[in-house]
């Protein structure tokens, strides 16, 4: 039942979409079709950081950038994805724009792994 209800959601949203246009093949469509949406594989470069979490103080933890990025969103997120593999959570990386650096974030290098 949950498929059928599924398959007939999914058959209903597709007939939304190919009926919504104009009158004709060449006509614009009349719903809201036209806006670009912008694919996640083809976002802009923007400025990025990798942050870490910092030792925990008497009142919260600090925030630790570990590398600033000029790239598209979806490989930050996966440097950061990388950079985590094999640590627990808690000791993990993510991504944060710069806007949203809390005021005083420290900036620590990670280890260059190709030196000796």
């Amino acid at each position: 039942e949950e498929a059928q209800a599924t398959a007939a959601a999914a058959a209903s949203a597709a007939a939304a979409t190919t009926t919504g246009g104009g009158g004709g093949e060449g006509d614009p469509p009349s719903n809201n079709s036209s806006v670009n949406v912008v694919p996640k594989t083809a976002r802009e470069p923007a400025v990025h950081c990798i942050v870490r979490w910092g030792e925990r103080g008497i009142t919260n933890r600090e925030v630790v950038v570990v590398e600033v990025l000029w790239a598209p969103l979806d490989q930050v997120k996966f440097r950061a994805r990388s950079l985590s593999e094999g640590r627990s959570r808690g000791c993990r990386f993510w991504v944060l724009p710069p806007s949203k650096l809390p005021e005083g974030a420290r900036y620590e290098a990670l280890p260059n792994a190709d030196s000796p």
